[in-house]
């Protein structure tokens, strides 16, 4: 019975992905320049002259359609090829199965009779949603097994010309989340000095490039809507977002992603060349590879020396705000995220891929030291202040005026002309900066209970990180 289910999941998943990648138009495509060329030659009243030149460009058109072609075949069938080669794992009799004649009987009438039950499904607009049943599977293969995560990167850098470059003078934005690390990361964007992952990315992260390549022909784009978190922030495919982890997660997550924590670590040589070149694909993928990178990652907190090392002349900014308000943010959305990962059991996993555990079902704190956890139930104020605490506590003798600068969320929000011409002049920008992005003030009357003695300990850490980040508001 198990060699049917895998035999049958896999079926499933090569006919999704050979939909979403919309590989007939591709395939279309070769047989229309077949069919042009072989009219060139049969045509009568054109020169010999005019039908070499018009062989030699269908030629080259159509050998750039048949390389997308194979390269969509080989993108189709690698759940096939995963299946006969790790399947021996799950059960012996998997791999012996897959090719035997009773197995190709079975899954080629498995697609004879799936395919045109899921193309009547496509048609009836059954997958009018954020996420179609298609791209949840996608979603599965590309950013679920490590060994896909790592075979897209490996690919991708093999085929990439871009050379990686340790001095580019990018800017990271990282800070807890709810701090205004979105906020800041789209005033910089909007400058249109940076490149960033958007996610037009999505699910192929790791390989931009390729992933640009395959998807061409299926290309979409949507109206501006409310993102999950409810906060009036709009996004669409184009839209940059923190992506970024995935790549740490797949080459680093023994060292700093745990069953129920995230801690601080230190990343390799190795690791540092490959982020390095990562990046550079990045850049390469958005047609500006001598550009500057952007970054919005919030458990880059965990990694700064890493960050540094990979790109000393970056700019990293650390987002902060008022405690109370930060933390009764937090909780809010934790509650949220909560709610709609019951409703929606691919909205955690696809947080949890991404391994974006700040809040909701799979939460898992930042733990700094073994001694300084956040203690409590995460629907409590005093669990976010401790964290607020634990964290920056842990940020604080980590910003210097060099590469390290801290941003008060309250000093942007009070006095934005003066910040934002401090940032864009720390950051190197020309071009003013919130026009498509307007600065408003976050805060909420806070009406939860929570420890007065824990505030003021939290308090008084904000005003020394306030003071430290000073710069913000400094007159020229």
């Amino acid at each position: 019975m198990i060699p049917y289910l895998a035999v049958s999941l896999c079926i499933a998943i090569c006919i999704e992905i050979a939909l979403i990648v919309h590989i007939e138009k591709t395939a279309g495509r070769v047989q229309e320049c077949m069919t042009a060329s072989l009219g060139t030659v049969t045509r009568k009243g054109v020169s010999d002259h005019w039908k070499e030149k018009l062989l030699l460009y269908y030629s080259g058109r159509m050998f750039a359609a048949s390389l997308k072609l194979g390269g969509l075949i080989f993108l189709i069938f690698t759940p096939a090829l995963l299946l006969y080669y790790l399947g021996g794992r799950l059960d012996p009799a998997i791999p012996p199965f897959f090719i035997s004649p009773k197995g190709l009987i079975f899954s080629t009438g498995l697609s004879i009779v799936y395919l045109p039950v899921r193309l009547s499904f496509r048609s009836s607009g059954k997958e009018n949603q954020d996420y179609s049943a298609s791209s949840r599977l996608l979603h599965h293969l590309a950013l679920g097994p490590r060994i896909i995560r790592e075979a897209s990167f490996d690919v991708e850098q093999a085929s990439l010309k871009a050379k990686p470059g340790g001095q580019g003078e990018h800017v990271f934005v990282s800070g807890l989340a709810r701090a205004g690390t979105t906020l800041l990361m789209r005033l910089l964007y909007e400058s249109g000095d940076f490149c960033s992952l958007t996610y037009r990315d999505m699910p192929f992260v790791l390989a931009p490039n390729l992933w640009k390549k395959l998807s061409a022909g299926s290309r979409k784009d949507m109206e501006k809507k409310e993102r999950a978190h409810q906060d009036g922030v709009l996004v669409d495919f184009d839209s940059p977002e923190a992506l970024e982890e995935v790549f740490w997660k797949t080459f680093c997550a023994e060292k700093y992603l745990h069953s129920d924590h995230l801690s601080p670590m230190q990343a390799d040589k190795e690791t540092v060349e490959k982020f390095r070149a990562y990046v550079a694909s990045i850049l390469c993928a958005h047609e500006n590879a001598e550009g500057r990178y952007l970054s919005k990652n919030n458990n880059n907190i965990l990694r700064l020396d890493a960050v540094r090392e990979s790109f000393p002349n970056a700019v990293i900014l650390i987002p902060f705000r008022h405690p109370l308000t930060h933390a009764a943010s937090l909780m809010n959305q934790h509650r949220l995220f909560l709610k709609s990962q019951e409703q929606d059991a691919f909205a955690l996993k696809y947080m949890t891929w991404l391994a974006h555990h700040e809040f909701g079902g799979g939460h898992r704190p930042f733990r700094f030291s073994d001694e300084a956890q956040a203690k409590g139930a995460p629907l409590t104020l005093d669990y976010w202040l401790r964290l607020w605490i634990d964290a920056y506590g842990f940020l604080y003798p980590k910003t210097n005026d060099v590469n390290g600068r801290l941003v008060c969320y309250e000093d942007l929000c009070e006095n934005p002309a003066t910040a934002l011409d401090n940032l864009g002049k720390l950051a190197e920008i020309k071009r003013p900066m919130g026009r498509q992005n307007p600065i408003r003030s976050g805060g909420r009357e806070v009406i939860d209970p929570y420890d007065p003695a824990l505030l003021g300990k939290a308090e008084s850490l904000y005003w020394q990180l306030r003071e430290k980040g000073s710069w913000l508001t400094q007159a020229p």
